[in-house]
């Protein structure tokens, strides 16, 4: 057994070191970079590299990172991927690389924590009020039989899935770092990968109960990318959840109002550090307002080119309220499951926000095997894959008849945008179903232990 489990890590690793080794050789070819980089599916005007090194230009000459129509980051993402800048292309492909690998190392700790918490034991408090009743085997109540969580070793009350522990953390690294979409992304030089390890840090952060560490990288995150703000109400959970005692709604309230204040000092530490306010305007004016109507995997450029000028303003309104709609209502019907309440809030800002990429979808993909008994029962699984699977090969088809050839025109390439949204939508509706149906099978076999239970102590 433990020669077998050493074997099964050393292939691991195996295949995580060639996940990242084919980032760097990949990187390294510049035809392939400026290839993969020079797709819009892959950069946006936000996301791009190549936004950093004009603002890091502009910067060196004294002049204010914002002037014109280059940079769309903060202050602090210049700064941070300011030395990639000079370096060599040799450098700047092990950097790129080594943020997506660390990426993966939060997310296999993400998901270690995630096995043991109460989430991942649907009903585990369930075995002892049984054991009040003189249930002895109480333990094959606390989930629907033939998916006992507990696996080989479990402890059935606060301790680790066996099976799952085994493997489902190293799932989670390996679907991220061998996700085509962040692939892409990375080879790309998007800087999105930042923005997915702010979230991951904050997740992991909350489920490790150090509610500062993860308000200050939720903070960061929607900093970097303020529709990530949507994930508050999840992160409030978890660590209402983990931390235990107290009330409640005062835990949850402390966690905002404690994520506002981070958010203020990082803005006023902006304009500290650059001498001005024109980074707002610039980034979050540039998100909320789209000016650049370039083609991307989103909705808003295509609807905003057609659109009339004069209804401009309202449509913008509808489209963005639209996105800050989904959280509470979720907040309410998800409140037992906050991790999964963090992933559907994922897969919204993937799905809906202004300059989406793939590299957004990759992150949220990555995370679906923590509810793999969930969503076993999901029914079009298969199906929604391969639609993703197809836009994801027509794209460049599409993109190569409208603009090379000419033999097509933009709607041949927005009605693919449109089916790409469409196939999350309906992914994200059916594991939603998948899990709510899940939690009812567990209710009801949990009425009836409580059943069986209160009758055997009443013959005793």
């Amino acid at each position: 057994g433990g020669s077998e489990g050493r074997a099964g890590k050393g292939g691991v690793l195996v295949a995580a070191a060639a996940a990242v080794c084919l980032r760097v050789l990949l990187l390294l070819s510049e035809s392939v970079r400026e290839a993969v980089s020079s797709r819009v599916e892959v950069s946006t005007p936000v996301s791009a590299f190549i936004r950093i090194r004009e603002g890091a230009f502009l910067w060196e000459q004294g002049a204010s990172p914002y002037v014109g129509d280059s940079l769309h980051r903060p202050p602090f993402v210049l700064f941070f991927f300011y030395p990639l800048v000079a370096a060599g292309d040799t450098v700047c492909a092990f950097a790129l690389a080594s943020l997506d690998a660390l990426v993966a190392v939060v997310l296999y700790r993400v998901a270690s924590e995630y096995i043991r918490s109460e989430e991942a034991r649907p009903s585990c408090s369930l075995r002892g009020k049984l054991a009040k009743y003189g249930v002895e085997d109480a333990e094959r109540w606390r989930v629907p039989e033939g998916d006992s969580m507990a696996g080989e070793g479990g402890d059935g009350g606060g301790g680790s899935s066996g099976k799952d522990a085994e493997w489902l953390p190293d799932t989670v690294a390996l679907a991220y770092l061998w996700n085509p979409y962040t692939i892409l992304s990375c080879v790309g030089a998007s800087t999105i990968a930042l923005d997915h390890l702010a979230v991951s840090l904050s997740l992991l952060a909350a489920l490790t109960n150090r509610p500062s560490l993860s308000i200050c990288t939720l903070s960061f995150a929607s900093y970097c990318s303020p529709y990530n703000f949507l994930l508050l109400p999840a992160v409030a959970l978890i660590l209402q959840r983990e931390g235990g005692g107290g009330r409640p709604a005062m835990r949850i309230w402390v966690t905002v109002w404690s994520f506002m204040a981070t958010t203020l000092l990082l803005l006023l530490a902006s304009r500290i550090a650059i001498g001005s306010w024109d980074f707002l305007g610039a980034v979050y004016g540039f998100v909320f307002l789209v000016p650049d109507l370039a083609p991307n995997v989103g909705l808003f450029w295509y609807f905003f080119m057609e659109i009339f000028d004069h209804f401009k303003s309202f449509f913008l309104f509808i489209f963005q309220y639209h996105i800050a709609v989904y959280p509470i209502p979720l907040a309410l019907r998800l409140s037992h499951r906050p991790v999964f309440l963090a992933i559907c809030l994922l897969a919204i800002n993937a799905i809906f926000k202004s300059y989406p990429s793939v590299g957004d979808s990759g992150l949220c993909l990555s995370l679906g095997p923590l509810l793999h008994r969930q969503l076993a029962g999901m029914t079009h699984m298969f199906y929604l894959f391969q639609v993703l699977l197809f836009v994801s090969v027509l794209s460049p088809v599409f993109w190569h008849l409208w603009i090379v050839t000419g033999s097509g025109n933009a709607n041949f390439f927005y009605a693919l945008t449109v089916v790409f949204a469409a196939a999350q939508v309906l992914l994200l509706s059916e594991s939603m179903l998948a899990v709510f149906r899940y939690d009812r099978l567990v209710r009801r076999k949990a009425a009836e232990g409580l059943r069986e239970g209160k009758l055997a102590a009443k013959e005793k």
